[in-house]
Parts: C-alpha cells; structure tokens; sequence
C-alpha cells in the first residue's frame, strides 16, 4: 500500500516557494450562546488549498495548542446541512494527513515567526475569544 505523503503536488512538480504559518483558533465556548466554537473550516481549507496549488508548504498552529474543532455549521458534515455544499472541506477531511494536522498542533509560542514567509489567521467565532490578549 502507498502511503499518502503530505504535499500536495503543484503544476508540473515545481519546487516549493516558502512557508506560510497558518494559525487557528483552539476550541473555545462562545460567551453569548455558551456552544462550542472554534474555526471556519473553510477559512482554513480553502486558503490551504491555494497556498498549497501555488507551491507553499503550510504548517498549522494554535492559539493554545493540541486539537483543534471546526465550529459546527462550518463542518460540511454536520446535520444542520449549513456547510454541506463545501466540497473542498469535506476533500480534505477525507485524508489523514489532514485530520492528524487538525489533532496535533503546536502552540503559537514554539513557532517562530521568521521561519515563515507569510503568516495567514484562520478566521471563525472562535478567533474572537482565543485571539484577543493571546501573547
């Protein structure tokens, strides 16, 4: 069996350009409604999806750290039907590459942010509590 590697292969095999820090949100409950929040999954997948067919290897952080959890609606899957039109998610939450990213993440802190050519926030209700006073 062939084992899926983790770059997403670019027009014609070109080398790769740079790194862009993708940093999201870590799971967080919302102070109005009390549900649980955290990203927009098509915040993160689409921009992904673009950085990686313009030939950039992208690493994905966190606020704190860990696992992360898409907010409800934005999850392509989830019941409400509000995000089931979302192709390019659910083409991702498909590969398991994708869901150990998701499930691993590092902490915003053990990063260094000259080590990226681009720093790119991964929007959501989420960002709103976990972003603000995050040093």
């Amino acid at each position: 069996m062939t084992k899926e590697v983790q770059h997403y292969v670019h027009f014609h095999g070109a080398p790769f350009k740079g790194k862009i820090l993708m940093v999201a949100s870590s799971p967080s409950v919302s102070a109005k409604t009390q549900w649980p929040i955290g990203f927009w999954a098509a915040e993160l997948t689409h921009p992904l999806l673009t950085f990686q067919e313009a030939g950039y290897e992208v690493e994905l952080v966190s606020t704190e750290g860990g696992k992360l959890e898409m907010d409800g609606y934005s999850n392509p899957t989830d019941a409400s039907g509000y995000s089931a039109h979302d192709i390019i998610t659910l083409g991702y939450m498909q590969k398991d590459w994708f869901n150990e990213m998701l499930a691993n993440t590092k902490k915003i802190t053990d990063v260094k942010q000259e080590d990226y050519d681009a720093i790119f926030l991964v929007g959501g209700q989420g960002p709103m509590y976990t972003f603000r006073g995050n040093h």
